[in-house]
């Protein structure tokens, strides 16, 4: 989910969006106030001038805005958000068909041309075997259950 804070009534509200696009069109346009986006749509607009980065989500600056803080340079540390892209197999898949797809996946990544298209992106690709990319989902899966089980989120 995508959200962003709109001027409301003198104070703030968060509208929570379908996606980046939606989002990021009524940010340009006017319609709310700022909203956390994944950086290759964003980016565009950045780069355009219609757009002013204030903060990256992640451990680490972005390859593409090295002039932006994390959030945690910025003065809120602790919150660390990954945008993420995973190659996923049916249940059962033996181990060795994994791994097989996952170094053709490798290959495929680390080409010039894809690695190119990436960075064009703001994108950067991170190699996980099966077991790693299985624990990272775990570990995620975990992560954001406990925030939505403190902000009381539910689904409509």
């Amino acid at each position: 989910m995508v959200a962003a804070l709109g001027e409301i009534q003198g104070g703030f509200r968060i509208f929570p969006y379908k996606g980046n696009v939606p989002a990021l069109s009524d940010l340009v346009g006017g319609q709310v106030a700022m909203s956390f986006a994944t950086l290759a749509p964003a980016l565009p607009f950045i780069k355009g001038g219609q757009l002013v980065p204030i903060a990256t989500l992640g451990k680490t600056r972005a390859q593409a805005l090295p002039n932006t803080p994390t959030l945690a340079e910025a003065g809120l540390p602790g919150v660390e958000v990954r945008n993420w892209t995973g190659m996923l197999a049916p249940a059962g898949t033996p181990l060795p068909i994994r791994e097989k797809l996952a170094m053709q996946v490798d290959r495929t990544m680390q080409s010039p041309t894809v690695k190119t298209m990436l960075e064009a992106q703001g994108l950067t690709y991170t190699r996980m075997g099966p077991d790693a990319f299985d624990g990272f989902i775990r570990a995620e899966s975990i992560k954001w259950k406990k925030v939505v089980d403190q902000a009381n989120i539910r689904a409509e």
